[in-house]
């Protein structure tokens, strides 16, 4: 799964210094796409206090809630900080949005759980269940969408267009000074690619395109 990716774990002689590596991205046949400089710059690990409220917002990849239980075992191993996961689906303590077959507009129209008087209004979301036990707050909202808008069809600029549209909404439906929390820090997962299209990267959805599309 890292044929197409690297990881890179900083050092205590790297801290405080600015590494830059140059990625470059290639088509199939070798031809040269884009090259973009990555300025690396690891910083002290800080682990944090308190009680924080994570919101985890996806599609299949989160509904079987494997993915939620991993993050906040990780959260917890950590340590100092204590995660209260937030959601409707999962089973406590590992609450999550995920729905199957998800994709941005599942959370910004009629029938999302965040729809709310005609509206996104993720302050009544919160109290219409009861905080989930904790406050009416969102310190962390994590979206892990739009795998299935590339299985659907994302072909075109102004297909890509309108996805990152629906994403902006969602977003700001989060933020929103009067409805949402200005202060919840968004975590935006890019969408994985097919394992038949990217030799052995996630699922094998079929969809011979994928790579490109991504």
């Amino acid at each position: 799964a890292f044929e197409r990716g690297f990881r890179y774990t900083g050092l205590n002689a790297d801290i405080g210094t600015t590494t830059p590596i140059t990625v470059t991205s290639s088509d199939a046949n070798s031809r040269l796409i884009q090259n973009q400089v990555v300025n690396l710059k690891p910083v002290a690990k800080n682990n944090g206090t308190g009680s924080k409220q994570i919101l985890v917002i996806g599609d299949s990849l989160i509904a079987g809630s494997e993915t939620v239980t991993e993050l906040r075992s990780l959260i917890t191993t950590d340590g100092g900080i204590t995660p209260l996961m937030l959601g409707t689906k999962g089973t406590n303590p590992n609450r999550h949005e995920g729905i199957s077959g998800a994709g941005f507009d599942t959370f910004t129209t009629s029938g999302s759980p965040f729809y709310i008087g005609g509206r996104i209004d993720m302050k009544a979301y919160l109290t219409a269940n009861s905080n989930f036990g904790g406050t009416n707050n969102i310190d962390f909202a994590i979206i892990q969408l739009g795998i299935n808008h590339l299985l659907t069809g994302v072909k075109t600029q102004a297909d890509a267009d309108a996805v990152i549209t629906l994403a902006k909404t969602l977003i700001n439906g989060i933020l929103d000074s009067t409805y949402g929390f200005p202060a919840c820090k968004i975590i935006l997962a890019m969408p994985p690619t097919g394992g038949n299209t990217s030799n052995g990267f996630a699922e094998n959805y079929g969809a011979t395109t994928q790579r490109q599309q991504y």
